[in-house]
């Protein structure tokens, strides 16, 4: 009789453990389908590195992405010949809308509870594998909707046939008082090098 309920005893603390296990599991399952308070929760969406992004930056970085100008110039020269050097210019104006998108940057990250600063600075980078590339001004400027901002290159070819030069457009701003930067245009501008 001692035999069988020593048995009996391990069969039933077996079970209980197994019981335990199995409410814990989809206890968990039910934390995790619960839905978040979209005021209060700070979602992560996006990894970088060993970093977590929340989910309210994506936000305004996707608005930031809707960043229009007035006008867009860019000064190149189609052609040009080996070892020549010529002048690159880019002229940016923000369009008017900028002050709703910058309402929509802010309302986006007090939604979170975050505070996030729009900077009125704009860098822009030129880059080629296939021209030395001179920078005339600095790369990060103010720009403004009431008059045009220009950054300025002088470029070397090294080589002959058709090339490309390639812009890039960045915004910054503070979230929580750190710096941040989007990537918000590419442009390219081919030119053709000839012998």
């Amino acid at each position: 009789m001692k035999g069988k309920s020593k048995i009996f005893i391990s069969v039933m603390g077996i079970v209980f453990v197994l019981l335990i296990f199995t409410v814990l599991v989809l206890f968990s399952f039910k934390v995790g389908e619960r839905e978040a308070d979209p005021q209060t929760s700070l979602e992560v969406e996006i990894t970088l590195g060993e970093e977590k992004k929340p989910a309210y930056i994506n936000r305004i970085e996707t608005q930031l992405d809707t960043m229009l100008f007035d006008k867009k110039i860019i000064s190149a020269p189609p052609k040009m010949r080996t070892d020549d050097r010529a002048l690159v210019k880019i002229s940016l104006q923000l369009n008017s809308s900028i002050e709703m998108l910058k309402l929509a940057v802010v309302n986006e990250a007090l939604r979170a509870g975050a505070t996030v600063k729009f900077k009125d600075a704009l860098e822009v980078r030129l880059s080629s594998d296939n021209f030395k590339i001179y920078s005339r001004g600095p790369a990060k400027q103010t720009i403004s909707r009431y008059k045009q901002t220009d950054w300025k290159w002088e470029i070397h070819s090294k080589k002959a046939g058709n090339h490309k030069l390639h812009f890039i457009l960045i915004a910054h701003y503070e979230v929580e008082g750190h710096n941040a930067f989007r990537t918000i245009k590419v442009m390219d501008k081919e030119i053709e090098v000839q012998d």
